[in-house]
């Protein structure tokens, strides 16, 4: 649940991102649900690109999260 978090459920993958297992712990918060498996990946890879391209150097998900958080995410890497 740090980070990125991939729960497999009944209907789906559960994708949360954001987590912090840290001084300040954190569960991440859910991006989406009810994903395929190639959705989930994608999703993965559109999260991290999108992290990478957006938050400033070495910063932590959660802190990502936290300045940003999930509803622009989500803008961001939903289609």
């Amino acid at each position: 649940m740090r980070d990125i978090g991939l729960i497999a459920e009944k209907n789906g993958w559960r994708l949360s991102f954001g987590g912090n297992a840290a001084s300040k712990p954190k569960v991440g918060e859910l991006v989406a649900d009810r994903l395929s498996d190639d959705e989930a990946v994608e999703l993965i890879r559109k999260t991290l690109n999108y992290y990478l391209k957006t938050a400033k150097y070495n910063t932590r998900s959660a802190r990502f999260m936290e300045r940003f958080g999930i509803d622009e995410l989500r803008k961001n890497v939903l289609e």
